[in-house]
């Protein structure tokens, strides 16, 4: 089996569990984001459905929907973009 590690040649990484913690909490809500980045996108998938079928009814409220749609899409984008620059934020 071939080792991953040679620590005859160096000293191992100093690990603590506070570190492995730590990193596990870091993952569980890169994970989170994820999931709500999703949730988010597919509810403004949703809405211009929502949108597009009520057009025929509704063609004042289908347009309000979808500007709607594209405002909240385009300060999502922008807090992603501040959010991955910055690094996250620490809670």
């Amino acid at each position: 089996m071939k080792r991953m590690f040679d620590f005859d040649k160096y000293s191992p990484p100093n690990l603590c569990e506070e570190d492995i913690y730590e990193r596990l909490e870091k993952r569980k809500k890169k994970y989170r984001l994820v999931m709500i980045s999703l949730g988010n996108l597919l509810f403004q998938a949703a809405l211009l459905l929502f949108s597009y079928m009520i057009y025929p009814v509704l063609p004042v409220c289908s347009i309000v929907v979808i500007c709607y749609v594209f405002v909240s899409g385009a300060g999502s984008g922008a807090i992603a973009v501040i959010y991955s620059r910055k690094g996250g934020v620490n809670l």
